[in-house]
């Protein structure tokens, strides 16, 4: 698992990325976090959470 960081419309928006194997394939899920507040403390905001500190293990 790692944080993976889109861009769009100028705005950065961070999201959890898990790599498993199915079948032979590489396969990614993703779990969108929101929008990046603070990047550096992994601060996000969006509709269903508010704003939170999201832990990466």
């Amino acid at each position: 698992m790692y944080l993976c960081y889109d861009r769009k419309n100028g705005v950065v928006y961070g999201k959890v990325c898990c790599s498993h194997w199915v079948d032979g394939k590489d396969r990614k899920t993703y779990i969108n976090l929101g929008r990046v507040i603070d990047k550096q403390n992994h601060i996000f905001k969006n509709r269903k959470r508010g704003l939170f500190r999201y832990f990466p293990p």
